[in-house]
């Protein structure tokens, strides 16, 4: 195992932090050190020097990706918390359908849209969608679109397959659901295709611009934030919020508090669960 030196500690600490918005500390060299062995072995680089040397002088941004692909955290599970989706199918969606009613009739169809910023392999997005289908909205009625993104194109890859092992649907799946929105392929369990039509992915990185995203009645970016530098995060929920319809919900992380990063949310508690609404126009 090639060690890092405290060189190339700071060096690819600050590569990764321009990259992807990752911050990490000294207490966090032996995790980049682990996360980063499989580059230096599949390129056989006798350091962590020529892997930054490489990376930062590769014009086709080959090595880039890999790094970015190497760092982020792709750990997700379905329903994870449980509180959040329940707070979707009880409270959040209900109370958006009446407001949508209340809208004037244009002879379209009422559109609810929803992003799932940092989506990973998926999980999250399509809980969301399964939520959705379980409150039985009527396709003649409602245009139901969900966006996942994320920094990661091999989680999004896995995503736009929506394939799973037994194993990642016993983590978080209930029976019920398994039986209702799952078929079987080989050893693995597979999203029906009457979820995944309401579903699409894009490669986004948060630090980027937020273009072309268009705007959102519920944004769900729960536990990516923890790992920005406080004045990305104060940037990050600012950009949400531009994009986040008036009296439209944001979603994050049990153990986040956004209240002193930005000014264009108001938290609300529901059902025992925090949220954030945006301030009505």
């Amino acid at each position: 195992m090639i060690e890092i030196t405290i060189q190339e500690q700071k060096a690819l600490f600050q590569l990764i932090l321009d990259k992807t918005g990752i911050f990490y500390g000294k207490d966090k060299a032996y995790l980049i050190e682990s996360k980063l062995q499989p580059l230096l072995k599949k390129h056989e680089f006798p350091s962590f020097s020529e892997l930054y040397n490489k990376i930062i002088s590769d014009k086709t941004r080959y090595f880039e990706r890999e790094l970015v692909e190497a760092v982020t955290n792709n750990e997700t599970l379905f329903f994870r918390d449980t509180s959040p989706f329940n707070l979707l199918q009880h409270k959040i969606i209900p109370d958006l359908i009446d407001q949508k009613m209340k809208e004037p009739l244009t002879g379209k169809k009422k559109s609810i849209k929803i992003w799932s910023a940092g989506c990973s392999t998926g999980q999250e997005i399509y809980s969301i969608a399964i939520v959705l289908k379980e409150l039985f909205l009527s396709p003649i009625t409602f245009d139901i679109s969900i966006l996942g993104t994320d920094i990661s194109n091999i989680a999004l890859k896995s995503a736009q397959k929506g394939e799973y092992s037994e194993l990642e649907v016993s983590r978080g799946v209930p029976e019920k659901i398994l039986q209702k929105f799952f078929y079987k392929k080989n050893n693995l369990y597979c999203i029906n295709d009457n979820v995944k039509e309401h579903v699409s992915f894009k490669q986004l990185n948060l630090l980027d611009p937020f273009f072309g995203l268009g705007s959102f009645d519920i944004v769900f970016c729960r536990n990516v934030a923890i790992y920005f530098t406080l004045q990305e995060r104060k940037e990050l929920f600012k950009k949400i919020a531009g994009i986040i319809k008036p009296g439209g919900y944001l979603i994050i992380g049990s153990s986040e508090n956004i209240t002193k990063l930005t000014s264009g949310f108001e938290a609300k508690r529901y059902l025992k669960t925090l949220c954030y609404r945006h301030h009505m126009s």
